[in-house]
């Protein structure tokens, strides 16, 4: 039996399991993500895919920390693999955590510390009463990998891209580039465009992150517009998996965005960044501090975000179940 909390940020879900796993043995969270990829797979399966979740849902895996300070480990799972790191999934994991009494909260804020594959990250939860009002998360160092690199997509179209990073790699691709806004009428138009992306730059270049080794691809696209209310911020569909599209404004997303623009001159230290999703619900960022890491210009990102919880999972296996440990429709 898995024990589990629902929770979604920004209309995205977390699932977040409780009880039930396996220890995942490993030194590193990026050695206990590929553990649990080899050995424990039916359990990410089961969690999240259909007839217990769906195809879009994200979940996350506790374990013991691996680093002095930490309070969990976080191994993040979707319906197709595991994703290096998940902002909403941060946001959805403390507020659980702190809301359900896992981990008493110190009012007026409750600060925890998760180890992930993609480094340590802080949450800072804002306590009124015996609620989380929001959670300011600060991120792993983002940076921009490469500018104007250009990619042919099916049918030839030529687009120009960036790719950052912000606790996964980004594609990020400018909407009007194109031919296309970012609307729920239009999703499976920017699933399409998503996946193609991913596959275009991933042919054309191989991407190193410089201080974790085991990240060695895009996995996302964030194709993005100016917001309709002007200043520092965009408007954004991030394309993840095989086909999953964030319903929320993507925390790694943002994170990526601000160091892309930063590193163009175009959002100074300091400066608040608004995110929204395709849904309207937002993300509120800023570039902290800038240093370098070897050759490599980073800047730390914090974001806050809100997020609920909407459900208590124990979830069964029968043996007898055909689908016991899961399934995926389509593509």
């Amino acid at each position: 039996m898995l024990s589990a909390i629902d929770t979604h940020s920004g209309g995205e879900p977390n699932r977040i399991l409780m009880s039930g796993v396996p220890p995942l043995p490993g030194a590193t969270m990026a050695d206990r993500k590929e553990y649990m990829r080899a050995h424990l797979d039916h359990i990410r399966t089961l969690a999240v895919q259909e007839p217990r979740g769906h195809r879009d849902m994200l979940g996350a895996v506790l374990t013991p920390p691996v680093t002095a300070g930490a309070h969990h480990g976080v191994v993040f799972i979707e319906g197709r693999g595991y994703p290096d790191m998940c902002g909403h999934g941060i946001v959805c994991i403390a507020t659980a955590l702190l809301e359900t009494g896992a981990i008493p909260p110190h009012a007026p804020e409750g600060s925890l510390v998760f180890d992930t594959p993609a480094g340590t990250v802080e949450a800072h939860a804002r306590v009124e009463g015996h609620q989380v009002a929001d959670v300011t998360v600060v991120n792993v160092p983002s940076f921009l990998y490469a500018d104007g690199v250009e990619v042919r997509l099916p049918g030839g179209r030529e687009v120009e891209i960036a790719v950052a990073f912000g606790g996964n790699f980004f594609a990020l691709a400018r909407a009007e580039d194109l031919g296309v806004s970012i609307r729920p009428e239009n999703a499976a138009r920017l699933v399409q465009l998503g996946v193609a992306l991913r596959k275009a730059v991933n042919e054309s270049m191989r991407v190193r992150h410089p201080t974790a080794p085991h990240i060695t691809t895009v996995e996302m696209v964030e194709i993005y517009e100016a917001p309709a209310q002007g200043g520092h911020g965009a408007k954004n569909a991030v394309i993840f998996g095989e086909g999953q599209l964030d319903r929320s404004p993507c925390g790694t997303g943002t994170s990526a965005i601000m160091a892309m623009l930063h590193a163009r001159g175009d959002l100074p230290l300091g400066v608040e960044f608004a995110n929204e999703s395709i849904l309207g619900t937002r993300f509120l960022g800023r570039l902290t501090r800038q240093w370098q890491i070897g050759e490599t210009c980073v800047v730390e990102p914090v974001f806050v975000g809100q997020a609920y919880i909407t459900g208590l999972q124990q979830m069964l296996v029968d043996p007898n179940d055909p689908f016991q440990f899961g399934f995926v429709l389509g593509g």
